[in-house]
């Protein structure tokens, strides 16, 4: 964060920066009156008041990674990355590896932390890489293809935020999940060797597993959202650019991620 902000600062920008040290940071236009850990080091908030009516709970999360059981139904282990003999497609087992993960709990303390947020009248946004995939998208329509195979998955995290009343910006402006997969990962970033980019190597393992979630509020309007970085993902072991209809904003230099990012565009009004 300071690197980022003096790189900024030495381009005449001035930004502020989340103050502890971990991997799950926010980066402000405007000025930070605080900043809690909430969850370990997964989950950081930051609270920026824009002005004497309006302050915004800002929560940036890089949830647990292990148990990603969304590579059980395409054959491969989500503990060790192995190949499996055949993919398991009990929804059960999926289910179990993915709760015996830390998502859970760490998304249920964000949830403690924002109604707290949202009770003083504060706006809350949440950002991240959540390691898992969305139900809105392991859908009836999606389970034949993304080798699904057949497999429909409420996955917890995204199921615990939309039960919270949270809105997932992406599928707020793209709602079908065939039309506009907004697949983050895996990214074909051609600035790395691909075989550093390997998983699944006989999988199409590409998921939304990065987000923006919102909390409705009459000051807050959605504008628009769209995939930042490389078009390109990997599919069985290739880079590949599907004619899918999602949105790009493509960097002008080095991509420095696996990841693609998520960009939401909102209005904010006294």
């Amino acid at each position: 964060m300071p690197h980022l902000l003096e790189a900024l600062k030495a381009k005449g920008a001035t930004f502020y920066g989340s103050s502890l040290k971990t991997d799950a940071c926010i980066l402000s236009k405007f000025p930070i009156e605080s900043t809690a850990s909430i969850s370990s080091e997964s989950v950081t908030k930051c609270m920026i008041r824009l002005n004497k009516k309006t302050s915004v709970a800002v929560y940036a999360a890089h949830l647990d990674y292990t148990h990603y059981a969304c590579y059980l139904p395409r054959g491969y282990d989500g503990i060790n990355w192995e190949k499996l003999p055949e993919p398991i497609l009990d929804t059960e087992k999926i289910l179990k590896q993915n709760i015996d993960s830390q998502r859970d709990e760490e998304i249920a303390l964000f949830v403690k932390d924002a109604q707290v947020e949202r009770q003083k009248g504060n706006l809350v946004l949440l950002g991240g890489d959540f390691n898992e995939p969305s139900h809105l998208d392991w859908t009836a329509a999606t389970k034949d293809l993304f080798d699904h195979n057949g497999v429909i998955v409420p996955w917890h995290t995204s199921v615990t935020l939309k039960n919270n009343g949270f809105l997932d910006a992406y599928r707020v402006k793209y709602p079908d999940p065939v039309k506009n997969p907004g697949f983050t990962w895996p990214a074909y970033n051609t600035d790395v060797e691909l075989s550093k980019l390997l998983w699944a190597k006989d999988a199409d393992e590409r998921d939304r597993i990065d987000f923006i979630y919102f909390y409705p509020n009459k000051k807050l309007s959605l504008k628009d959202a769209v995939i930042v970085g490389p078009v390109a993902s990997i599919i069985k072991g290739k880079g590949v650019e599907t004619p899918d209809g999602d949105m790009f904003l493509k960097p002008n230099g080095i991509w420095p991620s696996d990841h693609k990012g998520v960009l939401a565009t909102f209005s904010i009004a006294d």
